[in-house]
């Protein structure tokens, strides 16, 4: 086939005419579009494949080979180092993780279309393109070796080369000897015939990257570099990425901090229902529970524990859904809604968006809002954080040195309660948060909420209120 008629094929969609092509081997990460004006029972989006050139060692990336008359055919292809010795040898196959110890990967064209969802459905059947998909092979896979330690061993071998990044090309084979009459139309030859650079030629390029978590979805690679284990990576990855985008918690600060609460409140993800009945919360009009069973039937679930039936009704209300009636409240502890749950609580319910004190790396005042006080905070929050911080080196922003972090930096100084409740963690400004509690409640009397006790039942939430603050200021009195 002359030249003209492989770009001829590339690019115009000609009619098939029977010859076998493997028309291009590439990296990918794919996109879904939505599509407009679409009849009511067909697919309304489809499924690309782009072409990227660049991608960051431990990326999660698609190896695709688009074809002609190849369905069902194996394509075994190796990515081959382009350059001089780094990791390997030049034009010596690459060994990735999950891949062929002998550096081949196998894919099978059009089997992707047969796959299955979590549904049981034809997955492609979705989507409007789903006929020429048929004609793509694909398998995914993460840029990194097996273990940890070569993958260091990676990372050191690409930052000490010259341009500090890994070249490499695709060597593709058809393995059915029937079809050793495959023609590749792979655009520039200089590597050998069923050799494959990317669209415009050169090398694709894989570089350390700067591990910023900046306006993008996080992969496995990046989850597993902050702690989160392989099966919650699997089983959490979409969910935590699409409730971030849909919440905006889209910086590498938000990220992490959000992370921080949701990792902490669900024990690592194994929790997404509080482990006591509920019982506790029955009556609790303070948490909309009026009827009979409340307190067990709106208990805490999720990855951050939304609790109480005002708070069912609100995320229903956010999501269009019930969660109020039984067993959809159940559906909190859930996926997608036990992660997508967190995000609007993090975001939605409370009066004020948690994403603005992440930006001013605020713990404290995201501890108390989310806890009501600081449980474990010094042990496993702000470690944790800080853990994860050591992972991560942001492009646009500086977190702030959480080894000297003050309380007096943070929203809760203005807040009595909040300031209360530090002082009693014992730290170092455990005897400044007394003293400023007993500066923010010195005018307690004429607090609204208690302001006219005296003429108040003897249980009366005025008098209660003014006997809480008072026993505090004893009790701060007492440690100054």
């Amino acid at each position: 086939m002359a030249d003209e008629d492989r770009e001829s094929r590339k690019n115009k969609n000609l009619p098939n005419d029977g010859i076998k092509n493997v028309i291009d081997v590439y990296f990918s990460k794919p996109e879904i579009d939505d599509l407009e004006n679409i009849p009511e029972g067909k697919p309304k989006q489809k499924k690309r494949f782009p072409e990227v050139h660049k991608a960051n060692l431990g990326d999660e990336i698609f190896l695709v080979a688009t074809t002609e008359n190849l369905i069902g055919k194996k394509l075994k292809i190796e990515i081959r180092q382009a350059k001089e010795r780094q990791i390997t040898d030049k034009n010596k196959a690459i060994i990735f993780k999950n891949q062929d110890r002998s550096g081949s990967i196998t894919i099978t064209v059009g089997k992707g279309t047969k796959d299955k969802d979590e549904n049981g459905q034809d997955y492609f059947s979705k989507y409007a393109n789903a006929n020429k998909l048929e004609n793509f092979a694909w398998k995914s896979f993460l840029l990194r070796p097996e273990s940890d330690k070569e993958f260091e061993q990676w990372k050191r071998t690409i930052e000490d080369s010259r341009e500090k990044k890994l070249y490499l090309y695709f060597h593709a084979e058809v393995l059915d000897e029937q079809d050793r009459d495959t023609t590749f139309m792979n655009r520039d030859r200089s590597e050998g015939v069923q050799n494959f650079s990317n669209s415009e030629g050169q090398y694709f390029e894989i570089s350390n990257g700067s591990k910023c978590f900046c306006n993008r979805n996080l992969n496995e690679a990046d989850l597993a570099l902050i702690g989160i284990s392989k099966s919650n990576i699997l089983k959490y990855k979409d969910a935590l990425n699409q409730t971030m985008e849909d919440y905006k918690i889209n910086t590498c600060v938000r990220k992490l901090h959000f992370l921080t609460q949701v990792r902490h409140e669900s024990a690592e993800f194994v929790f997404q229902e509080e482990r006591a009945s509920g019982q506790d919360y029955e009556g609790r009009t303070d948490l909309g529970n009026t009827q009979k069973g409340d307190g067990k039937r709106f208990k805490g679930r999720g990855l951050i524990q939304i609790t109480g039936r005002n708070n069912y009704t609100k995320y229903g209300s956010d999501k269009n859904m019930n969660f109020t009636t039984e067993p959809n409240n159940k559906k909190l502890a859930q996926l997608p809604f036990c992660v997508n749950s967190a995000g609007w609580y993090w975001s939605e319910c409370l009066e004020v968006n948690l994403n603005t004190f992440a930006d001013n790396d605020d713990i404290i005042y995201i501890t108390y809002r989310i806890n009501g006080g600081f449980t474990h905070y010094l042990d496993d929050r702000k470690p944790k954080l800080i853990k994860m911080i050591k992972q991560v080196n942001c492009e646009n922003v500086e977190f702030i040195n959480f080894e000297s972090y003050s309380v007096k930096k943070s929203q809760c100084w203005k807040l009595h309660n909040a300031v209360f409740k530090y002082a009693n963690l014992n730290t170092a400004e455990s005897k400044e948060c007394y003293k400023r509690y007993l500066d923010l409640t010195a005018n307690y009397l004429n607090w609204s909420s208690i302001k006219g006790w005296e003429t108040t039942p003897a249980k009366s939430s005025k008098r209660r209120n003014k006997e809480k603050v008072e026993n505090r200021r004893t009790i701060a009195n007492s440690k100054i």
